[in-house]
């Protein structure tokens, strides 16, 4: 019966013994994958690499502080510690700390490394760079049918991408092998202000909003009618421009009529400015719409609604005098 006992305690105590050997085992195991990764990365001893700031755009100024061990000349690269990827050079007059800047180049969304190299490329130290997206249009204001170049940097490779101005898509593209793509737009007829380009970027199935930037639209020059007075100040302008921004370039059609009309007339206003003459002929035909124009810029809405009211009273009392003169006439013969 003891021998029985002792068959039964001996294999249970071994494989308490097993369990807990395993146990040391593993934690040595993962103590090791911590530590040897870690070991792999760490730099050179005696060099060392940090940058300021650690995130940015495209074309931000980045200041990298470089520690080195030996005099001699060394690289700042970036994402591959390679000639066509060098970004900084500078010669250590020994062992120190060296700070020097760089600007961070076309790359996509993400983050990057900055490797410190010596002439041969032999790594020496990196460090991590975040990049985020970012956009630059140029130019930044003009007048309508001016051509902006949105130009977006920093996106996922291959993203797609779309722009939109006033709140209208007016672009899609898709991001190149660094995040970046170029869209051209002309200005729409558009009244003069501050508005915005914003770019968005699918992710997954839906659009995200990422940056956006300001454009503003300058007051575009009425081509005929500063021809004729001789002045862009001059105050008949300033009421036909009113006129344009509040009730032309608020709707389709008259943004048609703007869009046409800015087509046209650059010859007519420099035929009108080579002969002098024409420029009071000008100014009694552009008379009734100038007269028109205050008249609608200066009146509140019931006033318009009683001006409208007065002239279709007068449009059919003529009507109907027209009408009996005629019967008369008709009678006389």
């Amino acid at each position: 019966m003891q021998t029985r006992r002792e068959k039964v305690y001996l294999p249970r105590k071994l494989r308490v013994r097993i369990k807990r050997t395993q146990a040391i085992v593993i934690a040595g195991l993962l103590l090791l994958m911590l530590i040897f990764p870690q070991l792999a990365l760490a730099d050179e001893p005696g060099y060392s690499i940090s940058l300021s700031p650690y995130s940015g755009y495209y074309k931000d100024q980045i200041g990298v502080t470089a520690t080195v061990a030996a005099t001699g000349t060394y690289h700042i690269c970036w994402d591959s510690h390679s000639a066509a990827n060098v970004v900084e050079t500078f010669t250590a007059t020994g062992a120190g700390s060296y700070t020097h800047t760089f600007y961070m180049p076309e790359a996509k969304k993400g983050i990057h490394t900055v490797y410190l190299v010596d002439t041969a490329y032999s790594e020496k130290a990196k460090a991590g760079f975040e990049v985020f997206p970012s956009v630059k249009i140029d130019p930044d204001e003009g007048p309508i049918h001016t051509e902006v170049t949105i130009n977006c940097y920093g996106f996922a490779a291959s993203q797609d991408v779309r722009v939109k101005f006033r709140g209208i898509v007016i672009g899609t593209g898709k991001a190149n092998t660094v995040g970046s793509l170029a869209i051209l737009y002309p200005i729409q007829p558009t009244p003069s202000g501050l508005y915005t380009f914003e770019i968005e970027a699918k992710e997954g199935t839906e659009w995200v909003s990422l940056v956006s930037k300001y454009f503003k639209v300058t007051a575009t020059q009425c081509f005929i009618a500063t021809a004729a007075y001789g002045t862009p100040m001059a105050e008949e302008i300033q009421i036909l421009r009113e006129f344009r921004d509040k009730y032309l370039l608020t709707n389709p059609p008259g943004q048609a009529f703007v869009d046409f009309y800015y087509k046209v007339s650059p010859p007519v206003a420099e035929c009108i400015t080579e002969h002098p003459s024409l420029k009071l002929i000008v100014r009694a035909g552009l008379a009734p719409v100038v007269a028109m124009s205050t008249v609608v810029v200066n009146t509140t809405t019931g006033e318009k609604m009683a001006i409208v009211g007065l002239l279709v009273l007068v449009s059919v009392t003529v009507l109907m005098w027209t009408k009996r003169q005629r019967g008369k006439c008709e009678k006389y013969n």
